[in-house]
């Protein structure tokens, strides 16, 4: 896929997350009330989607994600960071959703090393 056409994929992928039995949704570059909501629940002045799914846009085996996934969430946790779980779904429905997590008050330049 060009890089054009991954950039508008990513654009308008939607990210869902579930919060005490409440769905929030989120798309790049669109205020959401409800993801507002979640971050005055937990206290939290922001959320980073983050996920190790797919690194650089490669994809890669169910298997493979699920332990990158599992270890990046020991490291924001270690980091003493709420996570909570969420899903990216992308424009094209044959596309496979990502796991990831809404990573509470991560700093972006910890995030972008991440």
């Amino acid at each position: 896929m060009a890089s054009t056409e991954l950039l508008e994929a990513y654009l308008a992928t939607r990210y869902l997350v579930v919060d005490n039995g409440v769905e929030a949704e989120a798309t790049v570059g669109v205020r959401s009330v409800a993801i507002d909501a979640v971050l005055a629940r937990h206290g939290a002045r922001s959320g980073v989607f983050i996920t190790a799914w797919n690194p650089r846009s490669q994809p890669q085996q169910p298997a493979v994600n699920e332990a990158a996934q599992q270890r990046l969430e020991l490291v924001l946790r270690a980091r003493g960071l709420a996570c909570l779980p969420h899903l990216g779904v992308g424009p094209d429905p044959a596309w496979q959703a990502e796991h990831g997590v809404m990573a509470l008050d991560l700093d972006l330049d910890q995030a972008v090393e991440l």
